[in-house]
């Protein structure tokens, strides 16, 4: 085989013969150098001494030959180039649905190796020197997923495959129940996925409901007519992978719940909107003469046929109250099934009142208040706007203006008690300054040094002559004290405030007041609630000025005497079943509400 040197092709024969001249008897030789050496003799009669030192010089040459070809630089065959290696630490990586990173060795005899993946949304890949790392995100889809990794060298290759877990199951409900009327119909429930198949089933058996289909995102259920007197549900479970989702199926019976729309607020145009969507129309509503507040619907229930909706005016954020019958008051009297209703809606456990006639529900999260109150002939069922009181609040440890009602007289009642003249003294022997005269010659305000509930300035309204009213002057009365005052710094003695900045009485105040037989009468301009204890004759106000004293909003509590009669703040079961029944008593009550305020106006000046 030749060697390739310099170029050129010579034989190892041509270095170390000498070529035959065909003009000389003599031969010549290569030396090491690769100069021409000297021509040799012809070897034939030569003695042995020359034959001799011939072989020691060719012997010579030859080892000088061999020690060149050691010297020579290397040469290689072509078909000796060395081919490309590459290897790899693993060629399988594992990584949990939650991703993170990992660290692959790459061993090569190459000066330089690159790598890329199949999947670069989720996987990215980072060279450092001979390492190179892998970082996967999180997996959020419900199914497992692979990827693949070429790590390249001078055209060799290794494949690494890669692998994810999926993440938990995840189905996510646009509702959580689906309520079928009693006559039954098929309803199409969607729902979102993360991925996998998504299976559906009855939790328990139930002939009534069946699962028609279950496509990606929906399922369809047929609910055949009903007849159950309340309602009955079933659990559907929708499952994927591992993860499991209840959809509760609802069906009505033959006595059919129904509250008013649980918003608030709601707008008139929103609450007759939803009303239309659920099936139930509109059947009476303001003429603008004898009826300018109410709104009244009549529902699919044979068990509350209508519910009638309060507006204070058309533009109203919210309604002011919504109320309801049920003829048979057992339907919702201390009834389990009425009790479960009520609670899906979105309600608290009820509190009972001492004489076990009304029921009160309340609700945190939808500011309302539900109040059943039985009666003879059945039960009235009245929803109010009612913000949600977050903390508590101290208030008074008993009633206040304890010492002030001792002082309190009544013209109409025939009550006399104390007039101006000893007013002033006992709060002079109190220690108060009577505070600069006023303008009203029926008022006297005192700043006090001895409080009795915390006040800071008590205040007294006297009866005065009046032709219009037909007080004469030598009436007996005159200067009798006919309202008591007291004023504080602290108005959450009383009152909370909400997020918007209005005020409401707070849980324990009127806890206070019910447990002393008072009971709610009627709102009174601004922020005034007046309660009323029947038996005693008195009225409480409870009021945040609007004005403000010294910078600061301040509470201030007035009583007085007062005669309702047997007249009563609520309207029967008897009334509200007959609209014309109702309207009349709606007047007579709204003439009795006017009345009475106009009578504390008179007393204290609201």
């Amino acid at each position: 085989m030749p060697v390739i040197c310099s170029g050129h092709p010579i034989s190892f024969a041509e270095r170390m013969t000498l070529s035959p001249d065909a003009h000389s008897p003599h031969q010549r030789h290569i030396l090491p150098s690769g100069e021409i050496g000297p021509t040799l003799p012809p070897r034939r009669g030569l003695t042995i001494h020359t034959q001799r030192h011939i072989m020691k010089s060719y012997l010579k040459y030859l080892l000088a030959c061999l020690g060149l070809l050691l010297l020579l630089p290397a040469c290689k065959n072509e078909s000796d180039v060395e081919e490309a290696t590459i290897d790899v630490s693993t060629q399988l990586m594992t990584f949990t649905k939650d991703g993170g990173e990992q660290t692959l060795t790459v061993k090569t005899n190459k000066d330089t190796w690159t790598a890329f993946t199949t999947q670069e949304s989720w996987l990215t890949l980072t060279q450092e020197g001979n390492a190179l790392k892998v970082k996967a995100s999180a997996n959020d889809r419900g199914v497992d997923r692979s990827a693949s990794i070429i790590v390249n060298a001078g055209g060799a290759q290794r494949r690494v495959a890669v692998t994810q877990s999926a993440a938990d199951g995840l189905i996510e409900m646009t509702d959580t129940s689906v309520l079928f009327p009693k006559a039954g119909a098929t309803k199409k429930v969607t729902f979102s996925s993360n991925g996998g198949a998504v299976k559906a089933e009855l939790a328990t058996p139930a002939d009534w409901l069946t699962i028609d289909r279950v496509a990606d995102g929906s399922i369809v259920l047929t609910a055949k007519e009903s007849t159950e007197k309340y309602r009955r549900r079933v659990k559907v479970l929708l499952t994927v992978g591992t993860t499991l989702t209840e959809i509760e199926a609802i069906q009505e019976g033959s006595v059919q719940y129904v509250l008013p729309i649980l918003k608030f607020p709601a707008s008139l145009a929103t609450v007759m909107s939803e009303e239309m969507a659920r099936g139930n129309a509109l059947i009476q509503l303001p003429d603008g003469l004898f009826n300018t507040t109410s709104y009244r619907v009549a529902t699919r229930s044979e068990a509350m046929p209508f519910i009638q909706y309060e507006f204070t005016d058309p533009s109203a954020p919210g309604f002011k109250s919504a109320m309801s019958i049920c003829a048979d008051s057992m339907l919702v009297k201390d009834n389990p099934e009425f009790m479960a209703f009520v609670k899906e809606q979105g309600f608290d456990a009820p509190t009972i009142s001492k004489d076990g006639k009304t029921t009160t529900y309340t609700s945190e999260s939808l500011q309302l208040q539900i109040e059943v109150t039985i009666q003879p002939k059945g039960a009235v069922i009245t929803t109010t706007y009612r913000p949600t009181q977050r903390k508590s609040y101290k208030t008074f440890d008993v009633m206040p203006l304890a010492e002030q009602l001792k002082l309190l007289s009544s013209r109409e009642l025939d009550i006399m008690k104390a007039k101006r003249a000893e007013i002033r003294k006992q709060e002079a022997e109190w220690g108060s300054e009577w505070a600069e005269p006023h303008d009203r010659k029926y008022y006297d305000r005192f700043m006090v040094t001895k409080a009795f509930d915390g006040e800071f300035a008590r205040g007294y309204f006297y009866i005065v002559a009046d032709k219009y009213k037909k007080i004469p002057e030598d009436d007996p009365y005159v200067d009798a004290v006919k309202g008591i005052q007291a004023i504080y710094h602290n108005t959450e003695l009383a009152f909370w405030r909400d997020y918007a900045g209005d005020f409401h009485l707070s849980n324990e105040v009127i806890k206070l007041l019910e447990d002393n037989g008072y009971t709610f009468l009627q709102n009174l301009e601004g922020y005034s609630k007046a309660y009323y204890n029947k038996e005693k004759k008195l009225a409480f106000i409870f009021t945040v000025p609007k004005q403000t004293y010294q910078g600061r909003h301040i509470l201030e509590i007035q009583a007085t005497y007062a005669d309702r009669g047997n007249k009563s703040a609520t309207l029967s079961v008897a009334t509200l079943s007959d609209y014309p029944s109702y309207l009349r008593a709606l007047r007579a009550q709204q003439a009795e509400d006017r009345a009475f305020a106009a009578q504390l106006k008179a007393i204290f000046g609201h």
